[in-house]
């Protein structure tokens, strides 16, 4: 294996998960309306930040030559509490569907399920 392929690997996912949060927003606003396409692209920004996060931290935490981020062991605890209050935040104040945005926060699964089929079909033999 190269010696970047898990850097590559990352940002594959993370380009896959931008265009699945903005492709299935525009397959879902005819078909769905515009709230649920809204709900849709909320979920998946907030699936591409927790990715960065979390990318970020495993960073901070396996380069032992940098200095680690400070409060990211609190962010990580916390994390899920603030998106659960961006959530509600983008339900009660916006009417857009909450089942949308929960749909939307799969966006980063779906780009890594994609990221596997690329790698299995792509470089099975390298």
């Amino acid at each position: 294996m190269p010696s970047d392929f898990y850097e590559l690997a990352l940002r594959r996912i993370q380009r896959l998960t931008i265009a699945i949060g903005a492709i299935v927003p525009l397959v879902a606003l005819p078909l769905r309306g515009r709230a649920f396409a809204l709900g849709l692209l909320a979920g998946a920004t907030l699936s591409y930040f927790n990715f960065t996060w979390l990318k970020s931290l495993a960073e901070a935490l396996g380069d032992a030559g940098r200095t680690p981020l400070r409060g990211s062991a609190v962010f990580l605890v916390l994390r899920y509490g603030i998106a659960a209050g961006a959530i509600y935040v983008i339900v009660t104040f916006t009417g857009i569907a909450l089942g949308a945005v929960l749909i939307g926060l799969l966006a980063n699964i779906a780009a890594v399920l994609l990221e596997i089929l690329y790698e299995l079909v792509f470089l099975k033999n390298q």
